[in-house]
């Protein structure tokens, strides 16, 4: 039920006429007619903030149903299309947390004598089979989309065990342009996974009408190439084909890493954290607008030379590099506006252990007891990069995930668990969808200063 047709049946619920909402208006100075009156309760147009809180004031509905009707408002205010991206948006970040691998058993097959496959169960086992023999021993090239879930748990779990060459070339919607982009989101949620807990997992895409181009009227739309075997796979991931002829293998082969080389790249692993930083340091030049969202407050804009200098290990070698990132941070923070967003818990946690979510270990001692509540009070102060806490109700902030987004259309994801991969995500729709996201958590789920 949306909003609309949840107003319309409280109204019916508590006897409230058109009429009786039109007049409240008018007593509160609204000169809304009774024909515009009509075209908002139909949804032809829109039904403002202060509207809502006067319609609220005539039903007089109890606290449950206030609150659902408020819930639906913001849906209804920024729009249903857009609130379905931004909510696949906020799972894609609580996903994180989820770090369960399946355990999976090889089974000793000889795939010599394995040609056509017409069971579900056994192309897993095939796919295991000739993806394991290559494993961290040569490439393995892979044509398919994420759907393909039992493809993810196989590679996420071959991953676990060690990192191996893979390419991979995946299909995005461009639809999204007259559509949502629902579709490009929820391959986002899947692929980045591959290259977080791989780094030498490549991924590339190209645009197209996947519904379109992949259907039961497709033959073996999808394959994976891995060592002297080729394993065609059908559209709905049920059936499948293993090719053995070296020379057919071969010419896919080729075929492929030509495709490979004109797609284009979905993430760029950044190295280290020197090179995250210089990356930040090029992007806050040109940037107007600069996003992030972490457990903990931002602090690295508080322009304390001598409380950044205390924070940074003596061990480390690049101390006056990391220093300089700093500086060049201060100098180029007036040129944008920041809005980092952070958990109420992650204040506290700061205020306890020192350390947010952007300080790794590696370079930074916890801050000492007695700064901490200086550095919070020069972020507070800030007002050209505001930290705002959000709403903990809407969402689960992982504490070792980090998204930056400068308006230049750059997403900087980084995940500090374990091994800590950063990736630069290239590809606009999802920067796009990102952007979406800040502006509601922005507009509707932030904790006003002072509540």
């Amino acid at each position: 039920m949306n909003f609309l047709e949840y107003f319309k049946f409280l109204r019916e619920k508590y006897e409230v006429s058109n009429t009786e909402l039109l007049n409240e208006l008018t007593i509160s100075g609204s000169e809304i007619k009774k024909s515009s009156l009509s075209h908002k309760l139909n949804g032809e147009r829109k039904i403002t903030i202060e509207e809502l809180e006067i319609f609220i004031l005539v039903l007089q509905p109890s606290v449950a149903e206030e609150s659902k009707l408020r819930e639906l408002y913001k849906i209804y205010d920024f729009g249903e299309v857009e609130f379905e991206e931004v909510k696949l948006i906020k799972e894609y970040i609580e996903q994180f947390e989820n770090n369960v691998i399946l355990q999976l058993e090889e089974s000793d097959i000889d795939l010599n004598n394995v040609f056509e496959i017409n069971d579900e169960k056994f192309l897993t086992t095939v796919l295991l089979k000739i993806l394991s023999d290559s494993w961290g021993n040569g490439n393995i090239e892979i044509m398919c989309q994420p759907e393909y879930t039992r493809l993810i748990d196989l590679l996420l779990s071959l991953s676990a065990k060690k990192h191996s060459e893979v390419k991979q070339i995946v299909f995005l919607n461009n639809e999204y342009k007259n559509d949502s982009n629902i579709y490009n989101i929820r391959c986002l949620t899947i692929l980045d996974k591959l290259v977080i807990k791989n780094p030498m997992h490549k991924i590339r895409y190209f645009y197209d009408k996947v519904n379109a181009r992949i259907n039961e009227l497709t033959i073996f739309p999808f394959f994976v190439l891995s060592g002297d075997k080729a394993l065609l796979i059908s559209h709905n991931f049920k059936t499948g084909y293993l090719i053995h002829d070296k020379l057919f293998i071969n010419k896919l082969s080729r075929e492929f890493n030509r495709i490979f080389n004109q797609a284009n790249e979905l993430f760029r692993i950044i190295a280290n954290d020197i090179e995250y930083m210089q990356i930040c340091s090029e992007f806050e030049k040109s940037a107007k607008n600069m996003y992030t969202l972490q457990y903990h407050p931002c602090i690295r804009f508080n322009g304390d030379e001598n409380l950044t200098k205390s924070c940074i290990r003596d061990d480390f070698d690049f101390g006056e590099e990391l220093l300089e990132f700093f500086q060049s941070s201060w100098e180029n923070q007036g040129r944008f506006k920041g809005y980092h967003f952070h958990s109420s818990a992650g204040v506290q946690d700061f205020l306890e252990k020192g350390i947010t979510t952007d300080m790794s270990p590696m370079l930074f001692n916890s801050v000492e007891k007695q700064n901490r509540e200086l550095m919070l009070k020069k972020a507070k102060e800030n007002k050209v990069q505001s930290n705002i806490e959000i709403n903990d109700k809407f969402i689960n902030v992982p504490l070792p995930l980090s998204i930056v987004c400068y308006d230049t259309a750059v997403v900087l994801i980084s995940y500090r668990n374990n091994e800590g991969t950063r990736l630069l995500l290239n590809e606009r729709s999802l920067y796009k969808s990102t952007i979406n996201f800040f502006n509601y958590i922005y507009k509707y789920e932030r904790v006003e200063e002072g509540k």
